[in-house]
């Protein structure tokens, strides 16, 4: 009852990720060596005060045979069903590729999201700009493919708005 709700596959995935493998195993051996201690001292203090024989030892089946067999078999099937499909799908599905035609050219002066904002709106004032995505760190600006003409255009405004292309 004690380890249950620390040892569940969300707490555990959650542990994980803040604290590392290392320390969750270490967290996983205490809460083990805890929740046992804790055990033997309950049937010590049971049996001191008397009452250890209450305790019922007889156990009775919840399931019968069948139904445990089927569910197991059950369970089987559908484990190998969704590897098979995985494998079967893995094949094609293909991820997405990256455009590799999108025009790119570096924008020096940028020093802040404001600057990249200033960036963006003007290239987005030139008609025919779409998709214009502006990086601050690599200090760059790309946006879909257009004519010789639009890009020269596109320089302009952003050397107008006191940037260096």
């Amino acid at each position: 009852m004690l380890t249950g709700p620390a040892t569940n596959a969300a707490n555990l995935s959650t542990v994980v990720k803040i604290v590392g493998k290392k320390s969750t195993a270490v967290y996983l051996a205490s809460i083990s060596l805890v929740s046992l201690g804790l055990g033997f001292l309950l049937n010590a203090v049971s049996a001191r005060i008397g009452i250890g024989n209450i305790i019922s030892h007889h156990q009775h089946e919840l399931f019968p045979a069948w139904l445990k067999l089927v569910g197991s078999v059950t369970l089987l099937t559908m484990l190998i069903w969704f590897y098979v499909h995985a494998k079967l799908l893995s094949g094609r599905i293909k991820p997405m590729e990256k455009e590799t035609n999108r025009i790119s050219f570096p924008v020096k002066g940028m020093t802040c999201m404001h600057c990249v904002g200033t960036v963006q709106k003007a290239a987005e004032s030139v008609p025919g700009i779409t998709h214009v995505v502006v990086n601050l760190q690599g200090e760059n600006i790309e946006f879909d493919p257009v004519p010789e003409k639009v890009i020269q255009e596109v320089k302009k405004k952003i050397e107008m708005a006191g940037y260096e292309v």
